[in-house]
């Protein structure tokens, strides 16, 4: 029998939320249906239980086994100066053999409840095939992925000149805290030390973390390697507003850092309209309006600028699946 994916049969399931207990039945359905990804159980435990609180994970189980997810992890995030709770929508999975019978759907409509009765702020980076769940369960569409590319053409390794401006970390501190304060930046993630850390501390992945002229700004870079291409990932970058003059600086040094570590093409996200949108025009990072990938967002407070990508410091940082 045929099922249409807008009406729910939960014929011999049950549906209930999932705790740290569920983690290696989470991670079969997740390797089941990703392989070419696999979880591991640090990651797992990184991902939805050490970050700023237990993920909210609802679940429909079919004997014993878990054959839906929905996935919510808890956030923090700035909203015209101050700091609100926030959900973002990380893993929506079902079982193949389940799939059909409206089970995403639902689960979604779950969430959605929750997020609105929770009064969370709330976004998501959904694939092309859960696209469409989100549309249904009417979140807004914030904007196309903003992706910037920039092919490497120039072998320039000149690097004297801006190492002085560019320090090394291996931590963040309190320094990013106040960076992030002084960005005046309206709309994001709430990137202060204790989030930096946490976010670029996932399992078996390599940070290239940098603060800017000690205190004026700090960056993080990713090497991503596939199909014998390398590009450098602009994961986040950001200064205080009196320093916006660095930017171009740690473009440069972006650029040959990708150089000297044989990569072909930068990439990152930022929006036609936010602050540092010329500096990168100017230095060849351009937007590409061709992205077929989009940001959604719920707004429980009906605040017109969290629906405004040209308020958003929306960056690759904030997905790193890309």
């Amino acid at each position: 029998m045929k099922y249409d994916s807008n009406n729910l049969d939960l014929e011999n399931c049950s549906v209930r939320m999932g705790t740290i207990k569920d983690a290696n039945k989470i991670i079969e359905l997740i390797n089941l249906v990703q392989p070419e990804t696999p979880w591991s159980h640090e990651y797992l435990i990184w991902q939805y239980f050490n970050s700023q609180g237990n993920a909210n994970l609802y679940l429909i189980i079919n004997d014993e086994k878990i054959v839906s997810l929905y996935a919510a992890v808890k956030k923090k995030i700035q909203v015209s100066g101050k700091i609100k709770e926030a959900l973002m929508i990380q893993d929506v999975i079902t079982h193949p053999d389940f799939r059909g019978r409206g089970f995403l759907n639902y689960l979604g409509r779950l969430c959605v409840n929750d997020i609105v009765n929770g009064k969370f702020f709330a976004y998501v980076f959904p694939n092309k095939l859960s696209e469409n769940s989100f549309r249904r369960n009417k979140w807004t569409e914030l904007t196309k992925i903003p992706l910037r590319t920039m092919e490497i053409t120039s072998n320039d390794k000149n690097f004297k000149p801006l190492d002085r401006l560019v320090d090394t970390i291996e931590e963040f501190d309190d320094i990013s805290t106040r960076i992030w304060h002084d960005s005046g930046l309206a709309i994001g993630v709430h990137r202060d030390y204790s989030f930096l850390n946490w976010r670029y501390s996932r399992p078996a992945a390599k940070y290239f973390k940098f603060y800017l002229k000690k205190d004026k700004g700090f960056f993080i870079l990713k090497i991503f390697e596939k199909d014998n291409q390398k590009k450098i990932h602009i994961l986040d970058l950001v200064v205080c507003r009196i320093e916006k003059n660095l930017i171009t600086s740690a473009l440069q040094f972006i650029k040959e850092f990708a150089v000297i570590n044989s990569a072909n093409i930068i990439t990152c996200w930022l929006s036609k309209e936010h602050p540092y949108s010329e500096m990168f025009d100017k230095f060849g990072l351009i937007l590409n309006t061709n992205t077929e990938r989009f940001a959604f967002v719920i707004n429980p407070e009906n605040k017109n600028e969290f629906s405004d990508i040209n308020k958003w410091h929306l960056t690759q940082g904030d997905s790193d699946v890309y």
